[in-house]
């Protein structure tokens, strides 16, 4: 190889070389596609250059090979020593031509002389360096700094081309370099739009291909205009999701001359063989070396086959529809065939066009066949309606079954009445003409037994079914014959499983669920047609059994007594049926037991020894054999000799088994679904008793049923008509009643003239504590006639469980055994058990209103037979008298009731007048007047603590607004919706007090005419105002502070606690820390009250509001008695200021009261001071006197202004503005007489 500079320019002295040059750049320039740079390379540059051939090869995109750019528009390629090369579309990358020594932009010259005897060298070149030629000079194309290709010239011999025209080379290659990348780009755009096109064309035509078979033929030239193959074929997954099957083919594949190819695209392949399973698990498409790997591990046959007809490389894709794999996309390549990556990503997005595609084909290849063996059902049902034999029966399904399924024959199979079951028809040619040899197999068979356990069709192996040890024969055969599938299925008689469907078939078929629910379809269609074949053979085979119960029936209708009855079973029944004798019997009221009703007098053990216990006795129903008849809709049949060998035999079977019995039929006889009895027919042969028999006695049961019953109803009829004439009898003579003594004398006249009752006790149920008391008894006397005591004395309430269980557990009147009651139930009951009669026994009876247990009744009797026949009249008895023991005591009850609703409503009355008293005397919280300090003080308090519930303490003389502050806190409370109770403990006896403060029962002290609610309920939700707190007895402080601790009361004679939430508001004048000193007032309760103190200050201490508080008192009263004073003299009211005030501001409003009413004009000028006034008033004089002194002094300073009068306006009650009992309650507590005031 020789290297050639470059760097060399042209010649000055070479002008038209300019000229050229630059007409070929315009020239080049203006290329848009390869047939233009032909023309120019061949008409202009080989007689401008003189080189013998030129073309260019590009690098391909995965950078492993280079292509002839210019293959399809050089003229004279056939000439091209590389043409055999160039044909194949691809020549092997000379990394050391192209890339190892040309790293610039110069050119190479190649001596192909030189690189033909190199090792590296390419065949190609070797046959190259045989041509014509002997030079090639190769110009890199460059992309920026990329190689993409060469410019290669060839001349005829190495010295033909001057080394000054290389530059002149060099410029015109980077022409050519631009025009082959704008022809490029021009290439890759009409691809791109090419591409698009051909991809929306297999899109329209996926969507709107719905055959299969045209699918893939359709898309096949469009996918070849994308990429380069053989041919494309699609694999389903089937709906087992284990195996694969063709689906697709395609018309085009180079395996259709296969001799294998039909069995290979029927065939079923595991989708874990390696190939496909990849696919699926790929979000990519796979490409799979079939040369490759042939030779390591070797090709399932469906490759196999494709790689036998030349196949060398196979991409598979999954289909995918909506995250589900539903089959696989196979593209097939030869041997000169690739994908580029570009072309796989393609491959994955049509995937995804071609899965839906796929995915609608199969949908309408479904519906089709849906359809089809929709119709084929439907002509068999249509076809099967009209069977009525079952030759024509399995005639019809056969043929219709051909078309949905490939089976051999079929067999229908009934299980029989003797619990076995048999072919009933089939389609095998062989068996045909005698159904009847087939041999009886046992329905326990593991094949049988499968099916009938199944709601499903079953799938049987039939080689492996014969190895089993129980293996019904028919299997055995079978398989002799070639059948290696059956599948079974139940048939129906309406909800009963009656036998088998079962199809044979000699190849193995689809398990599909769908297959499987195919032939669950046809199995009901025969199930139906089955059932109206064998109802219309009942039919025929019944009617004669028909016509000989409706000849039976007519007898049976105009039975009307025993004897009638026992005659036509004896005289007709007899001959039809074939028995021994028979026998009915009757069921008791409770079901549990059964007693003869009919006795058939030529039975065959009326010899037998125990004949008659066992004929009239009471016999269990729960012996194994009464109670199975009684749950069985079908005559129960018994062998006496397989019943005998148990230790468990009855009376009345063994009697009968040993007079000569060896099968016995039971019956049980209803009416209105309910059993009231059984009708048993005994045989005296072990022969097998016909089905038909068995239907008669069913039959004939029925018709003996109204029978009996009509006995029955005639007898109760009549017993019915005493009883309901003892009933009225015992219902008018205890309508009258009204008291319990009335009611026992009845009771025990009643009952003795009814029942024969010597003796009762009705026992009453406490419904809190189930205790049981003594209401009412045959000793029962005149003064425990009041309903409201139950009991006669406390001894009569007793608990005793185990009677009570027994009472609620018994249905009627039951014996009760005395003796065994608990000592102290007897001692209570007070019977004669100490002496019992032999003779008389104890019934005990639940009495019942309605529904509900209310009590128990005892009676002793020696006639007890009598309350067995006629417990239903007892029992009616019982609950007439629960009837009126309950008016009685809701009588008693609601006398009581009016008597507390009265008591409540007098009550009310006067707790109206308490509050109406209560709003007359009642101020408001603008009512306090006063500006002093002391007073915002007390203001101050008042606001912080009446949002709280805090109980308050408020301290001061008589007179200074107490209850005002009091009444202030609430109406300013949160409580103030609701009331606010006033107890004056002064004023109250100390006697009662207590019943004052927490009500009391009615009853609970003389003269507790009623119940009384006490202040604490009254003020529940409110507050209650204690004034005078410091006068409560110790003896009820205790109680108070209890009820101030635990919020809850007692009253007085009450049992239960009253929870109740008040606020507590206590006042008091006196000093209650010198009162606990002294002993008069508890500390804790103290300590109690004292939690937030308020002391009021004596108008003496606030003088500044006198003024105010005169003035408001004269507004008030000069409204009030229609005057017009509205001014206070200034005298006066410096008097006032003077004066000392021991009744306070009380005193002072009693003062200005008067003194309006004795005033007349605008003006106020006298009021009548009770005491001289003293400018220079020394108020130590006062000092010493202790409150009780002031309160008696102004007390009697009172009284003498009104003359000594109390009661009235004028009186001095009025004026104190106190109660007339308060003021008499003080009065006598200081000592005050009539004598003091007439001294004073």
């Amino acid at each position: 190889m020789i290297t050639i500079d470059h760097d060399k320019t042209l010649q000055q002295d070479e002008p038209n070389i300019q000229v050229i040059l630059l007409s070929l750049s315009q020239e080049i320039a203006l290329v848009q596609e390869k047939k233009h740079l032909v023309n120019i390379l061949e008409t202009r540059l080989r007689s401008f250059l003189g080189f013998e051939s030129s073309t260019i090869f590009l690098v391909n995109d995965d950078l492993t090979a280079i292509s002839d750019f210019l293959y399809d528009k050089t003229p004279n390629i056939s000439t091209w020593p590389f043409i055999e090369a160039i044909k194949l579309g691809r020549v092997p990358l000379d990394d050391r031509i192209v890339r190892g020594e040309v790293v610039d932009s110069s050119a190479q010259v190649l001596d192909l002389d030189e690189l033909a005897e190199t090792r590296e060298t390419f065949p190609y070149l070797k046959a190259g360096s045989t041509s014509s030629f002997a030079e090639v000079i190769l110009f890199n194309l460059k992309r920026g700094p990329e190689v993409i290709g060469n410019w290669i010239l060839t001349f005829a011999s190495k010295n033909d081309t001057e080394r000054h025209q290389l530059p002149l080379l060099q410029i015109i290659a980077n022409m050519i370099n631009s025009a082959v990348l704008n022809i490029a780009v021009q290439e890759q755009l009409f691809k791109a739009r090419s591409q698009y096109d051909t991809i929306q064309a297999i899109s329209a035509d996926l969507s709107a291909t719905k055959q299969r078979t045209d699918l893939l033929k359709i898309i096949h030239q469009k996918l070849k205009n994308l990429f380069d193959f053989s041919h494309h074929f699609v694999s389903v997954i089937n709906d087992d999701d284990l195996t694969v099957t063709s689906f697709l083919r395609d018309s085009e594949s180079r395996t259709k001359n296969h001799p294998s190819y039909n069995s290979v695209n029927t065939t079923k392949y595991t989708i874990t063989d390696g190939f496909f399973n990849k696919a699926v698990l790929s979000n990519e498409p796979v490409v799979f070396d079939l040369m490759q790997i042939r030779k390591k591990s070797g090709l399932p046959y469906y490759l196999e086959i494709n790689y036998e007809s030349g196949i060398r490389t196979i991409i598979m894709t999954a289909l995918k529809l909506r995250e589900k794999t539903i089959g696989i996309w196979s593209i097939c390549q030869l041997e000169n065939q690739q994908m580029s990556t570009a072309q796989l990503d393609l491959i994955r997005s049509l995937s995804v066009q071609f899965s839906i595609a796929i995915a609608n084909i199969r949908a309408a290849d479904l519906i089709l066949t849906r359809e089809t063996e929709q119709t084929r059902l439907l002509q068999l049902s249509y076809d099967l309606t009209s069977i009525r034999k079952k030759e024509n029966l399995a005639e019809k399904v056969s043929e219709h079954l051909k078309y949905l399924l490939e089976f051999e024959d079929m067999d229908i199979m009934l299980t029989s009445e003797e619990g076995s079951y048999a072919n009933y028809l089939t389609t095998r040619a062989d068996l045909k003409s005698d159904t009847q040899s087939l041999n009886v197999y046992d329905v326990h068979d593991p094949c049988y037994s499968a099916v009938m356990d199944s709601s499903s069709p079953v799938v049987f192996e039939t080689a492996r079914m014969a190895l089993a040890e129980d293996c019904p024969d028919y299997l055995k055969q079978d398989l002799q014959r070639g059948i290696t599938t059956k599948v079974g299925v139940s048939l129906y008689d309406d909800q009963n499983r009656i036998g088998m469907l079962m199809i044979n078939f000699r190849q193995a078929i689809n398990y599909s669920d769908h297959n499987l629910q195919l032939i669950q379809g046809v199995a009901y269609q025969v199930s139906n047609a089955l059932s109206n074949v064998l109802s219309y053979d009942k039919i025929t085979r019944r009617e004669t059994e028909r016509d000989t119960l409706i000849q039976l029936s007519r007898h049976i209708a105009a039975v009307r007594t025993n004897k009638e009855l026992l005659d036509f079973i004896t005289q007709v029944m007899k001959s039809i049926i074939g028995f021994r004798h028979t026998f009915i019997a009757k069921l008791d009221a409770t079901g549990h037991t059964a007693t003869g009703f009919l006795l058939d007098p030529n039975a065959a053990g009326r010899n037998h020894p125990l004949y008659h216990q066992s004929s009239t006795g009471i016999h269990e129903v729960s012996d194994g054999y009464l109670d199975a008849a009684l749950a069985s809709e079908e005559p129960l049949v018994i062998d006496l000799d397989e019943e005998s060998k148990k230790a468990s035999f009855p009376l009345y079977m063994k009697v009968n088994y040993e007079s000569g019995i060896r099968q016995m039929v039971i019956v049980r006889l209803t009416t209105n679904n309910k059993a009231f009895g059984f009708w048993i027919v005994l045989f005296d042969h072990k022969k097998k008793i016909a089905p038909t028999v068995l239907r008669i006695v069913s039959g004939i049961a029925s018709q003996l049923s109204v029978a009996v019953q009509n006995i029955i109803a005639n007898t109760n009829t009549e017993e019915k008509g005493e009883e309901k004439s003892r009933l009225i009898d015992f219902s008018n003579a205890i309508t009258a009643v009204k008291d319990k003594y009335s009611l026992s004398r009845v009771i025990s006249t009643q009952f003795l003239e009814l029942f024969k009752v010597n003796g009762f006790i009705f026992l009453m149920k406490n419904p809190q504590d189930n205790a049981l008391t003594i209401f009412l008894s045959d000793k029962t006397s005149p003064d425990s006639s009041d309903a409201s005591s139950p009991a006669n004395t406390v001894a009569d309430s007793f608990l005793d469980e185990a009677l009570l269980k027994s009472a609620l557990g018994a249905s009627g009147p039951e014996e009760l055994d005395f003796e065994s009651l608990h000592p102290l139930t007897k001692s209570v009951l007070a019977l004669p058990g100490d002496k019992l009669n032999p003779a008389e026994k104890y019934f005990l009876a639940p009495v019942r209103i309605g529904a509900e247990f209310t009590g128990i009744m005892l009676v002793k009797t020696s006639s007890y037979s009598v309350i067995n026949h006629l417990n239903e009249l007892f029992n009616s008895v019982c609950n007439q008298i629960a009837v009126v023991v309950s008016n009685i005591i809701a009588g008693s009850r609601i006398q009581q009731q009016l008597e507390e609703i009265s008591g409540y409503k007098s009550r009310l009355e006067e707790e109206k007048i308490y509050l109406q008293e209560e709003l007359e005397t009642a101020n408001n919280y603008s009512d306090i007047v006063g500006e002093s300090s002391q007073m915002k003080e007390v203001f101050k308090l008042v606001s912080k603590v009446a949002s709280s519930d805090s109980t308050v303490m408020i301290l001061g003389e008589t007179g200074t607004g107490k209850e005002l502050i009091a009444r202030a806190i609430h109406t300013n409370s949160p409580r103030s919706n609701k009331l606010m109770v006033k107890v004056n403990c002064a004023t109250l006896p100390a006697n009662l007090i207590e019943s004052e403060l927490f009500g009391h029962e009615r009853g609970s002290f003389t003269g507790a005419v009623d119940r009384r609610l006490g202040k604490f309920e009254l003020a529940h939700k409110g507050t209650l105002f204690l004034d005078e707190i410091g006068e409560m007895p110790l003896e009820l402080q205790v109680k108070l502070l209890r009820a101030l601790q635990e919020k809850e009361i007692e009253r007085i004679g009450g049992k239960e606690t009253i929870k109740v939430d008040v606020r507590i508001i206590a006042a008091t004048n006196r000093n209650l820390e010198k009162e606990m000193d002294e002993g008069r007032f508890r500390s804790d309760l103290y300590y109690r009250l004292n939690i937030f103190p308020i002391e009021l200050p004596p108008l003496r201490q606030r003088v500044e509001d006198i003024p105010l508080l005169a003035m408001h008192f004269i507004n008030r009263f000069s409204k009030k008695m229609g005057k017009q004073i509205n001014k206070l003299n200034n005298r006066l009211l410096q008097e006032l200021k003077l004066y000392h005030w021991p009744g306070n501001i009380r005193e002072l409003e009693h003062l200005i009261e008067r003194s309006v009413l004795l005033s007349s004009g605008d003006t106020l000028k006298n009021i009548a001071i009770p005491v001289a006034r003293n400018n220079n008033f020394d108020e130590s004089v006062y000092i010493y006197k202790t409150l009780d002194q002031n309160e008696r002094d102004h007390i009697l300073m009172t009284l003498k202004a009104c003359g000594g009068k109390i009661n009235g306006k004028a009186g001095a009650a009025h004026v104190l503005g106190v109660p007339p009992s308060t003021l008499s309650s003080k009065m006598k507590r200081l000592g005050i007489t009539r004598e003091h005031i007439n001294n004073n």
